[in-house]
């Protein structure tokens, strides 16, 4: 490449983009957590932003206006998520409710997503009064017990116990309903979220149809390729949660890198010139958000995708981390506590981890005159993703399991061929017999990764309870893996592995006490 050519692209990067958006998003986050956390008044927060502009003025260097620029973002991160707790307009449903009511209640609500079977979170319309009156109220809550599935997206009245739930997420009104005739179904007009829910029934229907057999394969192939959750999902999350590989049954940027990846390939072979390739991507994300449940780590990957494909075409090229940092951010402003979600942690320590470990581990290893190979590589950034997400889940969900690398090495070329299966059967749905041959072997499939998922489960010690440790103990973990795989001198990763060994074995051994006393 000529210099006119290569000073052309260096014209066309964004500048300073790098610096600035990831420093802001790592900022933001740290300033969400805090601000979820704290006791002080809101307003604090922006007040001392306010407060500082004055000394600003009097400030010449750029590096000191680029550290406050950082710092505000942070305690402007901190004010908004306080406010979002702190204060509830009138019309709220906690507010309505009260923090000590306990009792019966109705609601008007939408159901705007299914967690679990029997478990959905809604958006309250109206609640009635003592007087059989129907009052206006805003705000989310969480509905428990006989809610079918089928009720999703659907605006309904819900008579139940009411309380108020209080997690490390936020305080939401709990409402527990006695039996499924406490749900009656409201009609309401077509819009454009009614018509994307259909699109997913009628989606779910053509992938779960016969050959597939019903109960365990139709809930695999559901959860795999559309992120749906039935009634067997308790039974059929349990073996993946207890080999480490949960993270190949929930859909997440996983999914989506294999399905883009696929359809990429197929239109290479066909030879498409690459503005279609990059076209051809963007509508397969875009159908997979509209087809499948979109949760935390699905729309992080489809948001990141879609801004690095949009800045492409204006011919800028953004680099992975402040795709990472703008999805942080983008999720945090809608929904400021969303930091606090497990789901949420997972999916950008383990991003962030292969975006910035791996490379360096990489290079460590790296010898001059010879090529990485490929199957290095990918379990270099499975170990990688194991000891990032492990310590995290450990203090959310109390276990972990040391088969996390191998069982994912085995069952991920089987979910990969699950995942592919899945979308060729919408696309030749229309077709009876391709549709029947590749539900035929989809079904195959889905049996084997059944059986590969038991059989690791029987292996003693597969999975591995403990306590739930607190932060500190997730932060030197994290910390000892990083150096793990990242120090060049071997003392240190020495010392780090022992360290990391001695972490996990007081986390089980206190484990053993509790339960022994």
């Amino acid at each position: 490449m000529n210099s006119p050519d290569l000073s052309l692209i260096q014209e066309r990067q964004p500048p300073r983009t790098y610096g600035i958006l990831v420093s802001i998003g790592v900022c933001w986050t740290i300033g969400s957590l805090i601000g979820c956390c704290t006791i002080f008044p809101w307003w604090t927060w922006f007040f001392i932003v306010v407060t500082s502009i004055p000394w600003l003025m009097c400030v010449k260097s750029q590096r000191l206006g680029f550290v406050w620029c950082v710092v505000a973002s942070g305690l402007i991160a901190s004010g908004r998520s306080a406010r979002f707790e702190q204060t509830r307009p009138p019309s709220d449903i906690a507010h309505w409710i009260g923090t000590d009511r306990v009792g019966p209640i109705s609601v008007r609500c939408r159901i705007n997503r299914i967690i679990r079977p029997n478990l959905a979170s809604a958006w309250c319309a109206a609640v009635e009064n003592s007087q059989g009156e129907w009052e206006y109220a805003t705000g989310r809550m969480l509905i428990s017990g006989p809610l079918p599935t089928t009720h999703y997206g659907l605006e309904m009245i819900v008579r139940g116990r009411c309380r108020i739930s209080r997690n490390q997420q936020s305080r939401m009104v709990l409402i527990e309903i006695v039996e499924p005739g406490d749900v009656i179904l409201v009609q309401t007009n077509q819009n454009i979220k009614s018509q994307v829910l259909d699109i997913r029934k009628a989606a779910l229907n053509l992938v779960k149809d016969s050959p597939i057999q019903t109960g365990i394969n139709a809930s695999i192939v559901s959860a795999i390729i559309l992120g749906h959750r039935d009634e067997y999902w308790q039974e059929i999350a349990l073996p993946f949660r207890d080999t480490g590989t949960a993270h190949l049954l929930a859909i997440s940027g996983l999914h989506l890198a294999i399905v883009c990846g696929t359809v990429l390939l197929a239109a290479r072979l066909f030879g498409f010139p690459p503005r279609c390739v990059v076209f051809i991507a963007i509508i397969a994300t875009t159908l997979m958000l509209i087809l499948a449940d979109v949760r935390t780590p699905l729309a992080r990957a489809g948001l990141m995708f879609l801004v690095a494909t949009t800045l492409l075409g204006f011919r800028w090229r953004v680099s992975a981390s402040t795709l990472l940092a703008v999805a942080a951010i983008t999720m945090q402003w809608v929904n400021p506590r969303a930091v606090l979600d497990p789901s949420f942690q997972l999916s950008f320590a383990v991003v962030a981890a292969l975006i910035w470990v791996v490379p360096m581990w990489n290079r460590r290893i790296a010898i001059n005159g010879m090529r990485p190979s490929n199957l290095g590589v990918a379990l270099r950034a499975t170990t990688t993703a194991w000891l990032t997400a492990t310590p995290i889940a450990a203090h959310h969900f109390g276990q972990f399991s040391l088969l996390g690398i191998p069982a994912t090495i085995v069952m991920l070329p089987q979910v990969s061929t699950i995942l592919c299966l899945g979308y060729t059967r919408l696309i030749f749905g229309w077709t009876e017999s391709i549709s029947m041959a590749i539900g035929w072997c989809l079904n195959t499939t889905t049996s084997i990764l059944w059986c590969t998922a038991t059989t690791l489960q029987a292996i003693p010690s597969s999975s591995i309870v403990v306590d739930p440790p607190s932060w500190w103990w997730v932060l030197l973990a994290e910390t000892c893996g990083v150096l793990l795989l990242t120090t060049s001198t071997w003392q240190y990763r020495f010392a780090s592995a022992v360290f990391l060994s001695v972490l996990w074995f007081a986390a089980t051994w206190t484990t053993n006490i509790h339960s022994t006393t």
